[in-house]
């Protein structure tokens, strides 16, 4: 079997709750981090972890992890719309800090609830938000992140097992033949 090029996991750093523990069990899985944010962050500070700092304004740290993402990379975040774009566009994966995947059959859905409930602030009324981020939910993270990844590893050594193996190269062609004509 041949190494496979290396795959990386993108924070969405600026409101991460759960970066540590994500480049903590990253580096266990030999995932290459990369820390977007827009601001340079303590986090970010660690040995194999590269820090990104994005230009400041909306969706510039987005943009930068959509530029950078490769095919099987992950991307942690809550922002449904960059999941969104990791997964449907660049064929990624993309991880919830609070220990959901965001797979291609669940996003269309979540992407029509986060307009419905836009459009409902703006129409002035007032949302509740996500609920407080808990020990509990700090755990239940840590365990499922954990075996997501596991479940990539495995996707992608069953995929490596079954790629061909390479042709041997070709064989130059016989001399011809010497020429009988006079």
């Amino acid at each position: 079997m041949t190494d496979s090029p290396a795959w990386r996991l993108w924070i969405d750093g600026d409101a991460c709750p759960v970066a540590t523990e994500a480049i903590e069990i990253a580096q266990r899985h030999r995932l290459l981090v990369a820390f977007v944010a827009n601001t340079l962050r303590a986090v970010s500070a660690r040995p194999g972890v590269e820090s990104i700092v994005a230009r400041s304004g909306p969706d510039e740290a987005d943009d930068r992890i959509v530029d950078g993402c490769a095919p099987g990379d992950v991307c942690l975040t809550s922002d449904i719309e960059l999941a969104a774009r990791v997964v449907l566009r660049k064929a990624g994966h993309a991880f919830s800090p609070r220990g959901d995947e965001f797979t291609p059959e669940r996003l269309p859905s979540m992407l029509a609830s986060r307009a419905i409930s836009a459009h409902r602030r703006d129409q002035g009324e007032r949302t509740s938000g996500p609920p407080a981020f808990t020990p509990q939910a700090r755990s239940l993270f840590k365990r499922n992140f954990h075996q997501f990844l596991e479940r990539l590893a495995r996707r992608r050594e069953r995929a490596q097992a079954a790629e061909p193996a390479p042709a041997p190269p070709l064989a130059p062609p016989p001399p011809a033949p010497p020429s009988t004509t006079p």
